[in-house]
């Protein structure tokens, strides 16, 4: 008897050790469930991990921990009957607390048998696993972000390796050079392999490398940020070269300086012409003196033919007043003529063509513009011998030389005028294309949907063709579809990718609505047209009921802002749908959250692009504030007029035109 109540003792104090070590895992929630899933044992670990008390807990079913989809499906009966089978069950997954809020659980459940095998209940231990789950989460997001930008980034490296007008190469802190694209080898004349590694200092004339004026480039660039200059460069084969040349600091995130960006670009031909353009202007100011000195009426002939803009009259104001100042009876201008000096005869004796009769005094006088062309000639008759001396040649050269800079002055007029009438006809047809390209992207008009007002506003941005898009559809009796979305970029791709995007979705939801499908059969659709492209898009499925007195809708995103529930006493909730963007790769189902509202009387849905909320002054953003303030100002408004409110409001706080395109469509159920 003594042995067996030692025994019983013993035993005793096992079971109050296991039960202390039991209560005291904070970390862990272990407890007992009997054989048909109700809790009887609870410690606190599993008080802190769930929230329930004892006595609140004791005696439920402990699919309580469970979500509502997963105890609709049958998991915890599922589970149960793992651990009868198999002796024991683990997994890790979703679990409910008491307030609502979920966690991400490591849970094993063990089968507790008597000695003879019969099953008593369960031992079941849960672990929050919660921030574990999210740093995963936010590794695969990180990853993709990164996948994004090293795509982004070697569309950068590729513009700038087959850039041909601009040398643009990069060197490190000393100067020396470590990258070498088209431009810079079809300006300076050396190869990559002839040029990286070299100091920069090979492009400079001797004069400059002897003040050190390469170093002096980067200490500048090095202290402000960038150098800018205009001078002599020097290619390969020794031939120099007028260049612009722009140098900028490379540091990284803690300031450190990392190297130099070098720009540089060929601007010989245009200092040429600007040498060119001041050479003749200098003459002809040098002529226009030597005109003054003259005479004072030469000067008022020739300030009167340089006013004249127009070819015509600048040709006949010459002719005229030469034939005045030289004393001839006769004066043409000829534009055939070719004779490259002055011709002057005292007793010529012929007749010469252009004249209207015989001569004997002879003047003829060629207008030479500044690059050498003989633009015609002036000629002049007289039918008495030796009229025109030296001093009428000098006269007609005078008004011949200004003449020659007018026409100048009149053919650059005449061509800057064709190059404006016809950069206009090209800005108006390129205008045009993009309306039309753009209004082909959305639908003409909303289609009326009983139960339901609509409203919508598409805001094109400064780039030619946005990438935001629209349309409503119908789906069958009291169905309706809704997607709108934002193709990444602008011009004909975005807009090819739109058009893609929204017909694709248009197909996918006449096989089937849900939300989950239509999007994965977008993303599909996208990857197989190897876009480089990502595109956002949120998809809803409407259904009334039947008395149109509220509306079910099911909305799907794909990397979209959140759809905004306005509700009638004035409230605001974000749809948590959420999902990865669209055409970067592919994803399970599981990758969607579908989010289920019911819309009453008064109650409105608001989409958006980002267009909106990232309208911006002085860095500050529109944001979701500015949205839901705008609302509450225009909260008797109709849905057309809540969306152009909304465009409105952007605008005012940009106070500038948006960049980004915007489309937004508003949907209410109106009051009874």
């Amino acid at each position: 008897m003594s042995g067996r109540r030692a025994k019983t003792s013993a035993s005793s104090r096992a079971d109050d050790y296991l039960r202390l070590l039991v209560d005291s895992q904070p970390d862990y929630a272990i407890f007992l469930l009997d054989d048909s899933g109700h809790v009887v044992t609870w410690n606190g670990g599993a008080r802190r991990l769930k929230g329930y008390e004892a006595d609140e807990i004791v005696g439920r079913h402990f699919s309580v921990f469970y979500p509502a989809e997963a105890v609709a499906e049958g998991v915890p009966e599922q589970i149960l009957e793992s651990a009868r089978l198999t002796g024991r069950y683990e997994a890790e997954g979703w679990r409910v607390r008491k307030d609502g809020t979920t966690f991400w659980a490591d849970v094993v459940i063990t089968a507790l048998r008597d000695e003879e095998g019969a099953l008593v209940g369960f031992g079941k231990v849960t672990r929050d696993l919660t921030s574990r789950q999210l740093a995963t989460e936010q590794l695969r997001s990180t990853a993709t972000e990164l996948r994004i930008a090293n795509a982004e980034l070697e569309q950068f490296r590729l513009l700038v390796t087959t850039v041909r007008d601009y040398a643009i190469f990069v060197l490190d802190a000393s100067g020396v050079i470590q990258t070498w694209n088209a431009g810079a080898e079809r300006i300076k004349g050396y190869t990559a392999d002839e040029a990286i590694g070299r100091h920069f200092e090979l492009f400079y004339t001797e004069a400059a490398r002897a003040r050190r004026h390469p170093a002096y480039e980067l200490e500048v660039a090095a202290r402000e940020g960038r150098f800018e200059e205009e001078g002599w460069r020097l290619r390969k084969d020794g031939t120099l070269f007028w260049a612009n040349v722009v140098i900028t600091a490379l540091r990284d995130a803690r300031g450190v300086l990392l190297g130099f960006a070098k720009v540089t670009r060929d601007l010989t031909e245009r200092r040429e012409a600007q040498q060119r353009l001041e050479d003749s202007e200098r003459r002809a100011r040098e002529e226009a003196e030597r005109q003054r000195r003259r005479s004072a009426a030469l000067v008022q002939v020739s300030r009167a033919i340089v006013a004249r803009l127009e070819l015509d009259e600048i040709l006949q104001t010459a002719t005229d007043a030469a034939t005045d100042l030289t004393g001839a009876e006769f004066g043409v201008f000829e534009r055939d003529f070719t004779e490259t000096r002055i011709v002057r005869s005292d007793d010529i004796g012929a007749a010469r063509p252009g004249l209207p009769e015989p001569v004997r005094s002879y003047l003829a006088v060629p207008i030479r513009t500044s690059d050498g062309t003989i633009a015609g000639g002036m000629v002049f008759g007289h039918r008495d011998a030796a009229v025109f001396d030296a001093e009428a040649e000098a006269a007609a050269a005078s008004i011949a030389s200004t003449a020659a800079v007018a026409i100048a002055n009149a053919e650059l007029l005449q061509s800057a005028r064709r190059e404006a009438a016809a950069r206009e006809a090209a800005l108006h047809q390129r205008d045009q294309v993009a309306l039309a390209l753009q209004r082909s992207l959305l639908p003409p008009d909303l289609p009326a949907i009983p139960g339901l007002e609509l409203g919508a506003h598409y805001h094109a941005g400064t780039e030619l063709v946005g990438g935001d898009f629209y349309d409503v559809f119908a789906l069958g009796d009291d169905t309706w579809g809704l997607v709108l979305g934002d193709v990444c970029g602008s011009g004909p791709e975005a807009a090819s990718q739109t058009a893609l995007t929204r017909h694709t979705v248009r197909t996918a939801a006449m096989f089937d609505t849900e939300p989950v499908t239509v999007l994965m059969t977008l993303n599909h659709a996208l990857l197989r047209s190897n876009t480089t492209r990502f595109t956002t898009a949120t998809f809803l499925r409407l259904s009334a009921s039947a008395d149109r007195s509220e509306v079910t809708v099911s909305i799907g995103s794909g990397g979209h802002p959140p759809a905004l529930i306005w509700r009638a006493d004035g409230s605001f909730h974000e749809s948590p749908a959420r999902g990865p963007l669209l055409g970067v790769t592919g994803f399970p189902v599981n990758a969607f959250e579908v989010a289920h509202h019911t819309l009453a009387a008064g109650d409105t849905l608001v989409l958006y692009t980002d267009g909106l909320t990232e309208a911006r002054a002085a860095g500050v953003l529109f944001g979701l504030e500015g949205v839901q303030t705008t609302l509450t100002r225009h909260r008797g408004a109709s849905p057309s007029g809540v969306a152009n409110a909304l465009v409105d409001a952007a605008l005012a706080h940009a106070a500038a035109p948006l960049r980004d395109d915007v489309a937004i469509v508003v949907i209410r159920v109106p009051r009874a």
